[in-house]
């Protein structure tokens, strides 16, 4: 990757760019849907460092890895989400952890960070083991029914019926009650909150679109449900001696005096654990599945690898995740490419100075976690898909490897269910990819990514079938 020196001594306006247009600057030339692509392009004319303008507003990309990981490092004392985005969520009534900052931000941290602490994992297990076993018995009526498959759907649903037994101690099997409600309302959040956040007037306060009305619909669904699963856990805590579920734990944090989540917090919480254990995992497990089905042949190295360790018709345990290194390469590799957290939106607290540019407090900074991941300096050929750069490294570049790619964020802020999240993505393909092929549906160039919030495959329809 070419090396830009610092810069010293120049104003805000110095910095490169598109040229917009007069009263609507870049936004009329975006593509919001494609918007990771369109920063990646952008990155390649103008360099790590650029001004993007959204009609009065104007916002500051970077993506030089030692500037990102320094912004990260300062989170959140002078660094915080841009604060658009706290008044969106507060909007909807779903500010928890994540959208969170100051003291309100640690306080929420602190009570959820024991939840996902590594010897937590393997106490969880046994509930993602049993979805895993779910996801298999969908995968084996599918084969049965010749059916073609949705596998971005499929995957959500079974990252949904994980979290929602985590954090809530609830089953709602969704595996097996596909397309449910609660997957619908939850699928209607993350674009509506993206869009949003990138528009340059609040419209939504004055009129209400279709796409609005939808939203509230799904947001006093999902409120509803929380209030359930909150009176559900108050009960439960009455006859346990500890809390069985986050859930639980958050109450009872509540419930001590002088601290803790208040009604609005707890609730918050609830679909910040939903969106974030959905969405996230499900896309990375569906791009990774995408990936193989282009490359036969490492499929069935893939599928070597765990039939010559396994029993595929067994339960996968705990013990066995960390054993089939091509298979864990196999999802980093994807996360390299098509990291489905491309981006964090921030903003500087006060005036900095930035790679020598000085920066106005309150400027929107875009932050692009993982352009490293096309240097061919680090990666070569950067565009392929090759699980097998990531075998037999060196320490050495395994440190610079996880220093450049920040797909789960840095910092204090980073994503506290990261460790969670490999589990569930290790343990359901050791146990899916022991037993089944998968093959496009259709062209793998009809298959789109959608950025809405989240990078999420479109069309990505397969055949299954038993190897």
């Amino acid at each position: 990757m070419k090396q830009y020196p610092p810069k010293t001594g120049k104003s805000f306006q110095q910095i490169p760019g598109p040229k917009g247009k007069w009263l609507t600057g870049d936004i009329s030339q975006i593509d919001f849907c494609a918007f990771h692509h369109y920063l990646k392009e952008q990155v390649a004319e103008h360099g790590p460092i650029f001004r993007l303008s959204f009609a009065k507003k104007t916002a500051l990309v970077l993506s030089h890895p030692g500037t990102v990981q320094s912004i990260l490092k300062a989170r959140p004392h002078h660094y915080r989400r841009v604060s658009t985005m706290e008044t969106v969520f507060a909007e909807m009534g779903i500010n928890g952890v994540f959208s969170s900052e100051g003291d309100r931000w640690k306080l929420q941290r602190q009570l959820m960070n024991p939840a996902f602490k590594s010897s937590q994992l393997k106490h969880y297990f046994p509930i993602v083991q049993q979805s895993c076993e779910r996801l298999n018995c969908r995968l084996q009526h599918l084969v049965d029914d010749d059916s073609v498959v949705d596998l971005q759907v499929l995957l959500q649903n079974f990252t949904v019926d994980i979290t929602t037994h985590l954090a809530f101690g609830v089953d709602i099997n969704s595996l097996d009650n596909s397309n449910t409600e609660l997957q619908q309302m939850l699928s209607r959040v993350f674009p509506m909150i993206s869009q949003r956040l990138k528009a340059p007037f609040p419209y939504w306060r004055y009129v209400k679109f279709t796409k609005d009305k939808r939203l509230d619909t799904a947001l006093i669904y999902l409120r509803n449900l929380a209030e359930q699963f909150i009176e559900t856990a108050e009960q439960q805590l009455i006859n346990v001696n500890q809390p069985e579920n986050i859930l639980q734990a958050m109450i009872q944090a509540r419930n001590e005096e002088g601290r803790g989540f208040n009604q609005d917090q707890l609730f918050g919480n609830v679909i910040t654990l939903l969106l974030a254990g959905e969405d996230t995992t499900a896309n990375t497990l569906a791009w990774t599945l995408h990936y193989l089905a282009q490359h036969p042949e490492l499929f069935d190295e893939i599928r070597y690898e765990i039939a010559s360790q396994r029993d595929v018709n067994a339960p996968v345990s705990y013990q066995e995740l960390d054993h089939y290194p091509l298979t864990f390469a196999a999802i980093q590799e994807a996360m390299r490419i098509m990291p489905v957290v491309p981006v964090l939106y921030l903003e500087n607290i006060a005036q900095q100075f930035i790679e020598g540019y000085e920066i106005p407090a309150g400027t929107m900074l875009i932050i692009m976690l993982s352009q490293a991941g096309f240097n061919p300096e680090l990666f070569p050929n950067p565009e392929s898909y090759q699980p097998q750069r990531w075998l037999n490294i060196s320490p050495e570049t395994q440190k610079n490897y996880a220093k450049e790619l920040m797909p789960f964020g840095g910092g204090p802020r980073l994503c506290p269910g990261m460790q969670l999240a490999f589990v569930e993505m290790k343990a359901a393909l050791i146990s899916m990819l022991g037993k089944y092929q998968f093959t496009h549906a259709q062209s793998p160039s009809d298959v789109k990514s959608k950025f809405a919030f989240t990078v999420m495959p479109k069309q990505l329809t397969m055949h299954i079938r038993c190897k």
